[in-house]
């Protein structure tokens, strides 16, 4: 289906037959984005989703009144379709069209493919766009899961600006996108929603409605944890990842009129750097707090040459003082600044208003900090 917005494509399967035959045939399937099982034996391709027709009945309240609606679901394939090639290459690049994205060019670009060594599952990630919004980009992150038998299945992401992530630090490492309004998956209508009695026998069957985007969360296991975690992290959002590491503690502190303290055990640091469209090297320091803390990131920018910021390293202490800080419960990606959900608007706390104290647990984690290029 062609729209505006590459997030509420759908496919059609048409298989037809040859030229030559004397009675032409023509089967047309819908098809959705993800969550198709694939398998292939030698020529033979299988294919099965489920469609929207799946018919539910459901009720609001215990003792309302039922009402039915034709839903779409993932889970429980409903369409299954056999094919056979003439050969088996043929067989396996089809495979990968119904898995990964083969839209147009211009609007799907594709990054980067992570691929584990165990071959497990496969992940690529793709730079979408859409036509009413060209200058406001973002990613889909397809992971198909590849088991040692079949099927293989596809899931697909839309991660856009404003994310809040954790990365594992131990092997395998974990990648882990918190459920959000930035973080969302297709999910698809029919025409026949909550319908106060169930349908007859000759009723004409429901048609494809829509594609609304659902919020979700997703993680993966890598089982080369910084190298992989690094490429997925760049595809995504550019920032090449310097350091990441788990601090002991973390005091951030207030010496203005109203002196403040706020103390926090076990945050993790991460450092990230890139080129400017000017060349300039930029190096963003994001620090991730718990999760009951609803201003989770704390954020800075680390410049080279500035007057106000001074650094004291003292083994595997490290403090601050003289940077601009940014608080919110997401990161913005493009720029790695904290920032708010709805208004996208970085909470800045006053240059030289604020000292961070940050202890690592080792002298290594320090000195590591310390020799990353930046503040020196």
């Amino acid at each position: 289906m062609s729209t505006i917005k590459s997030w509420k494509t759908t496919r059609r399967l048409i298989i037809t037959s040859a030229p030559e035959e004397l009675k032409p045939s023509c089967i047309s399937q819908w098809l959705p984005l993800a969550h198709v099982r694939v398998s292939v034996d030698g020529t033979t391709l299988t294919v099965a989703w489920s469609d929207y027709t799946h018919l539910e009945e459901r009720r609001r309240g215990k003792n309302d009144y039922p009402y039915w609606s034709y839903v779409y679901k993932p889970d429980e394939p409903n369409v299954k379709i056999q094919i056979d090639f003439r050969s088996s290459v043929d067989a396996d690049k089809f495979r990968e069209c119904l898995l990964f994205l083969t839209e147009t060019p211009d609007r799907i670009k594709q990054l980067r493919t992570l691929k584990t060594p165990t071959s497990d599952f496969e992940t690529r990630i793709y730079s979408l766009r859409d036509e009413d919004e060209p200058l406001s980009p973002y990613h889909a992150v397809v992971s198909v899961k590849k088991p040692s038998r079949y099927p293989q299945v596809a899931d697909i992401y839309f991660v856009y600006r404003d994310i809040d992530f954790q990365l594992g630090l131990e092997m395998p490492s974990l990648i882990e996108f918190s459920k959000g309004p930035s973080v969302r998956n297709p999910h698809y209508l029919s025409t026949m929603q909550e319908e106060p009695f169930p349908p007859a026998k000759g009723d004409d069957p429901p048609q494809f409605k829509d594609v609304v985007a659902q919020p979700t969360s997703f993680k993966f296991s890598l089982k080369c944890p910084r190298h992989d975690t690094k490429r997925f992290m760049k595809s995504l959002t550019g920032w090449k990842l310097k350091y990441m590491g788990r601090l002991q503690k973390l005091v951030l502190s207030s010496k203005g009129l109203i002196k403040s303290k706020e103390t926090h055990d076990k945050p993790v640091l991460y450092l990230w750097n890139k080129t400017s469209g000017l060349g300039n090297g930029l190096t963003q320091m994001t620090i991730r707090l718990h999760d009951d803390e609803k201003d989770r990131w704390l954020t800075s920018s680390l410049i080279h040459d500035s007057e106000d910021t001074r650094l004291t390293h003292m083994g595997k202490r490290i403090k601050l003082n003289g940077l601009t800080f940014q608080r919110g419960p997401v990161i913005d990606h493009q720029h790695m600044k904290a920032v708010q959900y709805r208004e996208g608007n970085a909470v800045e706390l006053r240059r030289g208003a604020r000292e961070l104290a940050i202890t690592f647990e080792d002298n290594d984690g320090g000195s590591c900090f310390y020799a990353c290029g930046f503040l020196i």
